[in-house]
């Protein structure tokens, strides 16, 4: 009995300890839904040798979902097959012989990337001047978050006029425009990264633009009775759809057989009226509308009249000494000058 003793300790005190070869995560920055794996092989160390992982220095809870395989009597492999936030901690491999036990440890940290809540510019219809205002919110990501903001997928510029970003917290920025017209209108974007992703969320606005219709004459004035006249009133800006419409000296304008209007396109309408004549004297009004507002200009047609004899001077004989009376009557406008002549 007493051989057996001496034989055993003596076998004991010449046991090799066990060696871990060093080991860590593949990536430094592991983002959460990625897969992370350890090997912990032992390089040196008599047989037998056990070997075990803990995490935070504690058995590894089986609701982890970590699988954890025996490769060989040397080696075991840990696995986990998404990595999330509670996965993070510290990782430690024991291997155990009748020598010693040694342990070798590596950190897993799992960055969680930016998510951004949804949003929206409140308003479905902006139009000139009304104030515009969106809240870019993260709901979860590992700080620091750097905030950004695009529109049309390019830094804002500075030149355009009533933007302002804000950051309220490490997890909040905002955009707001205090007065919104039609330059601003585009697709606004909030970027958000940290050292795990680059995540980004887009809300569009459109600012309805109001129209505008180019300035127009009645031929400069120079209208005589019996020509054609022909106008068109021109939006040069605007939201479709537009409504165009005529009116003259501020009543609708009826159609007859010598005016009609012509819609030529979209943006334009065409008024004639042919032939001309005094009874179109007036102010032509063309009125654009559309859901932004609405524009209208004025022009006046003035008729130029040809002169007509409304009484017509006849040959008269008058005794002498005696008196008569010669009318001569016109009409047209500008009021005719009448000049008489005596014919030798």
């Amino acid at each position: 009995m007493q051989l057996v003793e001496a034989e055993s300790d003596r076998t004991s005190a010449f046991s090799v300890a066990p060696k871990i070869m060093p080991f860590s995560f593949q990536e430094e920055l592991l983002r959460e839904g990625m897969r992370a794996r350890l090997q912990c092989v032992v390089s040196e160390g008599d047989a037998p040798i056990t070997i075990e992982w803990l995490k935070d220095n504690a058995v590894i809870p089986s609701q982890l979902d970590i699988k954890i395989q025996q490769m060989d009597e040397f080696s075991s492999i840990l696995n986990i097959g998404q990595v999330t936030p509670k996965h993070n901690g510290n990782y430690t491999c024991k291997a155990r012989n009748s020598a010693t036990t040694v342990e070798h440890s590596a950190v897993l940290n799992v960055n969680v990337p930016p998510k951004i809540i949804p949003f929206a510019f409140v308003d479905d219809q902006f139009y000139k001047g009304m104030r515009a205002h969106i809240t870019c919110a993260v709901s979860q990501g590992d700080p620091p978050l750097n905030f950004r903001w695009l529109k049309d997928d390019r830094p804002i510029p500075t030149s355009l006029q009533d933007v302002a970003t804000r950051q309220y917290d490490k997890y909040t920025s905002s955009l707001s425009i205090d007065s919104v017209s039609s330059v601003h209108t585009g697709n606004y974007t909030c970027v958000v990264s940290n050292r795990a992703v680059t995540v980004s969320h887009t809300a569009q606005l459109l600012v309805h633009v109001p129209p505008k219709i180019v300035p127009f004459t009645f031929q400069d004035g120079h209208l005589l009775e019996g020509m054609l006249v022909r106008v068109a009133c021109v939006v040069s800006r605007g939201d479709l759809p537009l409504n165009i419409s005529w009116f003259k000296d501020n009543k609708p304008m009826s159609e007859d057989f010598s005016i009609s209007v012509h819609k030529l396109d979209d943006y334009s309408s065409v008024l004639s009226i042919d032939p001309v004549s005094k009874k179109h004297d007036g102010n032509y009004t063309c009125i654009a509308k559309n859901l932004a507002g609405s524009d209208s200009f004025v022009a006046p047609i003035i008729v130029n009249e040809l002169p007509k004899w409304v009484i017509k001077p006849n040959n008269t004989k008058i005794p002498i000494g005696g008196s008569t009376v010669m009318p001569c009557v016109t009409t047209g406008f500008p009021k005719p000058t009448t000049i008489w002549y005596k014919v030798e």
